[in-house]
Parts: C-alpha cells; sequence; structure tokens
C-alpha cells in the first residue's frame, strides 16, 4: 500500500531520508513557504473542552483551533485526497500523538484502508538503564481511537528496526 509520513515539524527533514516510494505531507504547514504557512494551536476539537468553547459563540476563542488552521492551505485536503480510497500504511517520525493532534490523527488511524501505523521510537540512556519512548507513544496512539480493537490491529508491535537514529553529542 501507499506509505505516508506526517511531517509535522515545519521543515523538509524527512524528504532526505525518505524512500522516493513514500509520501511525507507537510501538515503543519512549511517555513517560508506561503502556499502552506505554518499551523499551530489544538487539534482535539472532539473533547468537552473544545465543545463549550465552540458553543459560546465567540469566533475569538476558536482563533488556535487547528480544525480551522487546516483550511488555510491545501495538505489537509491533500491527505485526505490520498487516504480516501486507498491502502496506505501511516510510518509515525518525532511526534508525540498527543491530544494536541488528536482530531486529524483519529481522522487517519481510523479510516478503514489504514493498514499499519508504524512508530519510530527514542532509545536513551538514563543512568545504568537503557529506556525508550515507544509505550508512550503507543499509549497516545490508543487515545485516537474509539475502536481499541482496531489499535490492536492496525499499530506494530515494538521494533528495533524502529529506532530513531540518534547524534552523540561530543
Amino acid at each position: 500500500g501507499l506509505n505516508i509520513v506526517l511531517n509535522f515539524n515545519y521543515t523538509a527533514t524527512p524528504y532526505k531520508y525518505l524512500p522516493e516510494s513514500f509520501v511525507a505531507i507537510n501538515i503543519h504547514g512549511e517555513f517560508s513557504n506561503l502556499e502552506n504557512q505554518i499551523v499551530f494551536g489544538y487539534g482535539d476539537y472532539e473533547n468537552n473542552d473544545y465543545k463549550k468553547i465552540e458553543a459560546e459563540d465567540n469566533n475569538d476563542k476558536l482563533e488556535n483551533i487547528k480544525l480551522f488552521k487546516y483550511k488555510t492551505s491545501r495538505s489537509y485536503s491533500d491527505l485526505i485526497d490520498l487516504i480516501e480510497h486507498k491502502n496506505f500504511n501511516v510510518h509515525i517520525l518525532g511526534h508525540s500523538c498527543g491530544l494536541s493532534d488528536r482530531g486529524i490523527l483519529k481522522e487517519i488511524f481510523e479510516r478503514e484502508y489504514c493498514n499499519k501505523i508504524y512508530v519510530y521510537y527514542f532509545e536513551y540512556q538514563d543512568g545504568e538503564e537503557l529506556k525508550d519512548n515507544y509505550l508512550d507513544l503507543v499509549k497516545n496512539i490508543s487515545r485516537c481511537f474509539i475502536s481499541k480493537q482496531s489499535y490492536m490491529r492496525k499499530v506494530h508491535p515494538k521494533d528495533k528496526d524502529y529506532i530513531m537514529p540518534q547524534i552523540a553529542k561530543t
């Protein structure tokens, strides 16, 4: 299937490392690109706090909600066009998958055409112990699913092949 990298970091860094068969979407915009301006804000527009703000009928309070910021460029629409009717995999690199992006992540992860979600994680030394952030990432990802069975089926198990390389500080 189609391999999509969701780039949330505003730079072209993923393009340096991706095989040509991958599609990268700069969902939160790009530096110096007026056609795809940087998107800041909150993206969990399904929670009760957001619903209360929306019900207040005060547009100023909705200023930093990603639901609206996504409509200022083609990135969101391009992404949806890509995943609408094609099988695809998602590769997550360097993103916490936290609540601030739950709306868009839920939209992607719960699609029937989403086959697998590959989670690239960091290893780090904590004193004598080698730790990683894999479990934190998949816990955050699980919050994007209504169906936990779908989460279990789609999220690829922890795999050493998906450790993010780190540059040692000298």
